[in-house]
């Protein structure tokens, strides 16, 4: 027996057993009675049949929609929580045209059809959903009022800024309302995000580090340069040295670049003195991802110190592009640097690369030969960046026979773009 007289033969729960999807999907494109078929099977058939038939109408796409769309109430008010819990789903597929029936599951009695009807709305996105979505920012489960928040941040209606800044002190759905505040980024929430931010600055929580770090990300979304402050002095902290506050003063510096407000240079360079070393290289980070150039002087001044530091504030110079940095740079490149002298000097030889400066040429030569090939490399690319045929003499005996394969294609790619460069002059 064909598909065709399987399908509309007396056993069509059989059919659907076998899972067939594809093929009966085609059929329909065929055959208008498919859909209609399907949706008995979807109103008669028992929980797995009923879950089967509408997979196969979601296979069947936009011809089946309408008929699905119409088919699935009785489904909500069905007294099989199970029967509603698998409404969501089949909903999801659709989309768009779905909204409203997913809307009216969010008052469902059970709290797994609310949960996952909202976490459907997310995904869609639709704003005709903002109203019921509010409403079950209220709702007596913390799942459901979590992907509430989600779902409005994910559509981004400015009506929902008043509701989710009431749930920022909601022990279960402050976070979540704090990262849908920063993706709708309406300024209204910057003073409240404040608040939350310098209330937490003394517990000393897992939960508390997940907030301040989701806040700090809202303030960076937001990029209002009322928040400098208030991440500073966040920044400044005094935190556990763990991962987890690691996680949050690096966020902390991405939303203070984010900001790129010239009001941040100054407390930034202010934290490149603070007794925190790590305080000290996100500030560093985040001076060089700002780029304004009243911070060239004080990184001058961070590349005389030690350590991560110092690597951190030779990659800001090298970012910011200050001629003043060249000397400082060239005389930190040819000192000795501990025991991250390897990864010091390749970072310093690439700063000077992209300041581009002559000057640098003849310490960067100096390094061609260093034991340690990092070193090496980074020259060989400042080099190349800076572009002066000198350099040409000194790159070609890297590429004998047996030398190191990585220094060997880095000197072929610096050579290749010296000579373009002396081409088109």
């Amino acid at each position: 027996m064909g598909l065709r007289d399987k399908l509309f033969g007396p056993d069509v729960k059989a059919l659907l057993k076998e899972e067939r999807y594809d093929e009966i999907a085609e059929l329909a494109s065929e055959d208008k009675r498919v859909v209609g078929k399907l949706i008995r099977a979807l109103e008669d058939s028992g929980r797995w049949g009923r879950g089967r038939a509408a997979k196969t109408l979601v296979m069947i796409g936009e011809p089946a929609v309408g008929p699905l769309i119409r088919a699935i109430p009785p489904f909500l008010l069905d007294r099989d929580v199970d029967v509603r819990l698998a409404v969501p789903k089949v909903l999801e597929e659709i989309g768009e045209p779905a909204v409203e029936l997913l809307t009216r599951a969010l008052k469902d009695s059970h709290w797994g059809v609310r949960m996952h009807a909202a976490k459907v709305l997310e995904k869609i996105g639709d704003e005709r959903a903002i109203e019921p979505l509010i409403g079950a920012l209220k709702d007596s489960h913390g799942g459901v009022c979590r992907h509430a928040a989600a779902a409005l941040g994910r559509i981004g209606d400015e009506r929902a800024v008043e509701p989710l800044i009431n749930e920022l002190s909601d022990w279960n759905v402050g976070n979540v309302a704090a990262e849908a505040l920063g993706e709708i980024g309406d300024e209204r929430a910057v003073e409240p995000l404040i608040n939350v931010l310098k209330n937490s600055n003394n517990v000393l929580s897992i939960s508390n580090w997940e907030k301040r770090r989701t806040v700090a990300k809202a303030l960076g979304r937001i990029g209002d340069e009322r928040a400098v402050e208030p991440l500073i002095s966040a920044l400044k902290g005094k935190w556990p040295p763990d991962a987890y506050w690691a996680s949050m003063r690096d966020e902390i510096a991405v939303s203070l670049v984010k900001i790129s407000d010239k009001s941040a240079v100054e407390p930034l360079v202010g934290a490149l003195k603070d007794s925190d070393s790590y305080v000290r290289w996100t500030a560093a980070w985040a001076l060089g991802k700002i780029g304004d150039e009243g911070a060239v002087e004080p990184l001058i001044g961070a590349l005389r110190g030690t350590g991560l530091v110092k690597m951190r504030a030779a990659w800001a110079l090298g970012e910011i592009g200050d001629e003043r940095a060249v000397e400082p740079l060239i005389g930190a490149l040819m000192s000795t640097a501990g025991m991250l002298g390897v990864r010091m000097h390749s970072e310093i030889a690439v700063a000077l690369g992209k300041l581009g400066d002559e000057r640098a040429i003849e310490p960067l030569i100096r390094r061609l030969h260093d034991a340690e090939y990092r070193v090496c490399l980074g020259a060989v690319w400042a080099l190349g960046e800076i572009g002066d045929k000198r350099a040409l003499s000194k790159l070609r005996p890297l590429m004998k026979i047996g030398s190191r394969p990585k220094v060997v294609e880095a000197s072929e790619k610096a050579m290749r773009k010296i000579e373009r460069r002396m081409k088109n002059k």
